[in-house]
């Protein structure tokens, strides 16, 4: 009867593969594109630089883990029986490791480097800044003071961080940022071309009834 379970459960499994491996594709590829060429484009456009840092902040954890598990779930059910069937083509087994390389380098460490620069840059000393004499210890400045406060200085240096003459430690931070931030960009942007790349492989196996 054991056995039986098991033939029954391995069968059931082997007939959804392929409706798996083609929800886990399309979703990664989907997610990719929306998120690298609209999304983070639209929020930079539409939102002021400290709001769109605290987005980014939330939504680039949750992308990125997105991105290795969908790569991963897109490996380990590669047709027609899996991880195994790889051995019979070096190619799709390049790009889909790729895939789960790159996305694993963004989510455990350029994502949430690039995330904690960007930070940094951003928000570095913000409430450091002063309405006249009064602080915001002080219980007649209004929330709304405080945040008008906080939008015009948001640096130690009491300059935004790309104005000219900031001080020698946020051209350092900025230095750090653009270094961080390329390679997540580019990582980034190698793994959605390598899922576009798979797509082209995978369509000539896709048989329409």
């Amino acid at each position: 009867m054991g056995s039986q379970l098991s033939s029954f459960a391995a069968s059931s499994l082997y007939r959804l593969l392929p409706s798996l491996h083609l929800l886990s594709y399309a979703t990664l590829l989907g997610t990719g594109i929306y998120q690298t060429f609209f999304m983070t484009k639209i929020c930079f456009q539409a939102l002021p630089m400290s709001a769109f840092t605290t987005l980014q902040k939330r939504v680039f954890p949750v992308y990125f883990q997105m991105q290795l598990v969908l790569a991963t779930a897109t490996l380990v059910t590669y047709l027609p029986s899996g991880p195994v069937s790889l051995k019979n083509s070096p190619t799709d087994f390049s790009i889909l490791a790729l895939n789960v390389a790159l996305s694993a380098l963004n989510f455990f460490k350029y994502g949430p480097r690039t995330s904690a620069v960007m930070v940094e840059r951003i928000h570095q000393g913000v409430w450091h800044s002063r309405i006249g004499s009064k602080t915001k210890d002080d219980p007649n400045v209004s929330r709304a003071q405080l945040l008008t406060a906080t939008c015009k200085l948001e640096t130690r240096d009491g300059k935004k961080y790309n104005a000219k003459d900031t001080s020698e430690e946020m051209r350092k931070i900025n230095r750090r940022f653009s270094r961080e931030h390329a390679m997540s960009i580019h990582l980034n942007l190698i793994a959605v071309l390598a899922s576009l790349g798979y797509g082209f492989r995978l369509a000539p196996h896709i048989q329409i009834k």
